[in-house]
């Protein structure tokens, strides 16, 4: 399997992620009536763009995502149902509207993201899997989530919402705290230190 065969590229969005996503957006689907094949497909193939470059967009993998859907059988017309439906439940560009399966597959992933073990097991993993800063994962956490947050559509059905969505709150002002702290210069030089630390093992 694709996943498993880079799980030393894909250190963060390898097949555990993958795994979690997929079951729980297919739960959803079944519980709202929507396609579950679709929104298991789309949830299983959701982070190859960064196999196809790291900190990148869900669009730099459409090509090999319509690929491997079309290679496992898939009409072309649900492979571009899937890549359509990634795009649309992107953190990082989503709005309050969007699809049914859509929802499906983004309340799964941003489930993931607001576990409370998630970034204690896993933002060293992040970091290394895509060339990112401490301070760049804080921003772009902080950025993408906090307005969605705020605006009522971090999850969109209301039984995530009522019992995840304090786990998002708390995960987010842990990443804001973050921030505030990289903002001290003492601290961020502690910060770079123990970063350096974590390299050397």
């Amino acid at each position: 399997m694709l996943l498993h065969s880079n799980r030393s590229t894909l250190l963060y969005h390898g097949w555990p992620h993958a795994y979690f996503v997929t079951k729980h957006a297919m739960l959803f689907a079944r519980d709202h009536a929507a396609d579950e094949t679709v929104v298991g497909s789309a949830a299983l193939v959701h982070d190859l763009n960064y196999l196809v470059r790291p900190d990148s967009e869900p669009t730099a993998g459409a090509g090999m995502i319509t690929a491997r859907m079309l290679a496992s059988g898939f009409s072309k017309k649900k492979a571009e149902l899937a890549v359509r439906i990634i795009n649309e439940a992107n953190l990082g560009a989503r709005g309050p509207e969007i699809s049914i399966e859509a929802a499906c597959l983004s309340d799964a992933d941003t489930l993931f993201k607001a576990l409370p073990f998630t970034p204690i097991l896993l933002a060293p993993a992040y970091l290394l899997e895509n060339g990112v800063t401490l301070r760049e994962l804080a921003t772009k956490i902080v950025r993408e989530q906090l307005v969605r947050l705020e605006d009522g559509y971090y999850f969109y059905f209301s039984e995530v919402k009522d019992r995840y969505e304090v786990w998002a709150r708390e995960n987010i002002a842990m990443w804001q705290r973050v921030l505030e702290a990289l903002n001290d210069d003492e601290l961020s030089w502690l910060s770079d230190q123990l970063s350096l630390l974590n390299k050397e093992e």
